[in-house]
């Protein structure tokens, strides 16, 4: 079963920017050395491989920014995605190795968008 989420622009951007400040956060070297780390960072490379092309076509493409983007991600790699999202939003108590807390603004227009992520892919696959 596949999670289909219907994105707008500004929801595509911050989730965009999101995962690509958690790939350039963790250095290849160190995920290598923790198995699950790897996996989860694996799974979220997929996903921004596909988010990035829509948003730099959007950018070349101005028209395009009213446009609701279709994005569907596998249970994996939905979680993946949660667990990064949820990494930024708590501290850190040991359970990951390499992923490390990222800046995280509770008022901020991004913040929501991921918030509402979390609660879709909680709802579709964790309840």
């Amino acid at each position: 079963m596949k999670l289909k989420m219907k994105l707008n622009h500004s929801e595509l951007v911050a989730l965009n920017s999101h995962l690509y400040l958690t790939l350039t956060s963790q250095p290849i070297e160190e995920l290598r050395r923790y198995p699950a780390d790897f996996v989860i960072n694996s799974n979220v490379a997929e996903v921004y491989q596909r988010t990035n092309r829509m948003v730099e076509d959007a950018r070349m493409f101005p028209s395009k920014t009213d446009k609701i983007y279709s994005l569907s991600l596998t249970r994996s790699q939905a979680i993946a995605v949660l667990c990064t999202i949820m990494t930024e939003q708590t501290i850190d108590t040991g359970q990951s190795a390499t992923m490390d807390l990222l800046p995280f603004s509770d008022d901020s227009y991004e913040a929501a968008i991921l918030q509402q992520i979390v609660s879709t892919i909680h709802q579709t696959y964790l309840v």
